[in-house]
């Protein structure tokens, strides 16, 4: 299926790439011709006026496409707890995670939607058929998610599991960026500060890579999970670091330590040798010089 790029003024385009007299689609072609299509692809964005967030998609979607194509052995952290928040409906609607969270479940709703409604499940066709559909509308995910909700034939089955496949993509599309900002932390402020627009434009193509088996493993761990997540962070991305005071300890963070009144580590009453030891070091001494010669007569000034 060739790949429809939606732009600011609704109208849509669609890329076909022809190799040696034969036509192939985006993702065909990315396969069979990638270095072909790379070059091709450079020379034509060459002569469009790019827009600094549309050079930030682009840095993003090759950081994605590497960190969901990487090996993993482990679940980013807090990601639990950010699925677990949207599915309640509790995390705030302004955050980027939220965004995502929506873009996410509404690419895999439309997707299966559509390939549910243009193949049916009737006898005449098999749930290979349906597969390789979805495959070509919702990529992997969408295939991923069919198997897990027993295949629904028509669209009245899809209707009573369409809430799963929005939870399903939502997981997909923040497991990605959970993964893609434990590769690298740069990517959180590269996110944050992409438009609307081209964080569904990033969701989107998140569809189309193939991600590795293990980022498939995280993402049905994270999706099946029962268990509420025991944290109280609930963002993706590492923690904000709390600032040190000058004596090197960590600031308060809460109202009620800020209200406390700093105590004064107390001093201790000096000694008599450090008195004397202090007296020394203030008071000016004769020369050895000066006691070996008289040590009894008192100071007299010098007549000339």
């Amino acid at each position: 299926m060739a790949t429809q790029a939606q732009s600011s003024c609704s109208c849509s385009a669609v890329l076909t790439v022809t190799v040696e007299g034969t036509q192939l689609d985006i993702r065909a072609a990315s396969r069979e011709q990638p270095d072909a299509l790379r070059t091709t692809l450079i020379k034509a964005l060459g002569l469009v006026k790019l827009s600094p967030s549309d050079l930030t998609l682009l840095q993003l979607q090759e950081k994605f496409r590497v960190s969901l194509e990487g090996t993993r052995s482990k679940t980013p952290d807090r990601l639990s707890a950010v699925v677990y928040s949207c599915k309640r409906g509790t995390i705030q609607e302004t955050l980027w995670e939220a965004q995502v969270w929506r873009y996410g479940g509404t690419q895999l709703v439309d997707a299966v939607h559509s390939a549910i409604g243009s193949v049916s499940l009737d006898g005449k066709q098999s749930s290979d058929t349906m597969a390789l559909h979805l495959l070509e509308v919702g990529g992997q995910p969408a295939v991923t998610a069919f198997h897990l909700m027993n295949c629904p034939a028509n669209l009245e089955e899809f209707g009573k599991v369409k809430d799963k496949f929005f939870a399903y993509g939502g997981t997909f599309a923040l497991a990605a960026c959970a993964v893609a900002i434990s590769d690298n932390v740069q990517v959180m402020a590269l996110l944050e500060r992409l438009p609307p627009n081209h964080k569904r434009e990033l969701v989107a193509h998140l569809f189309c890579v193939r991600p590795h088996s293990d980022f498939f493993c995280i993402v049905q761990v994270v999706f099946t999970s029962k268990e509420r997540p025991q944290t109280k962070r609930c963002r993706i991305g590492p923690a904000p670091r709390k600032p040190r005071n000058r004596e090197g300890e960590r600031a308060a963070t809460t109202i009620e330590e800020d209200e406390q009144p700093c105590k004064r580590r107390a001093r201790r009453p000096l000694t008599q040798h450090a008195t004397d030891m202090a007296c020394q070091r203030v008071l000016p001494q004769p020369s050895p010089t000066a006691r070996r010669e008289n040590p009894n007569e008192p100071a007299t000034a010098f007549k000339g």
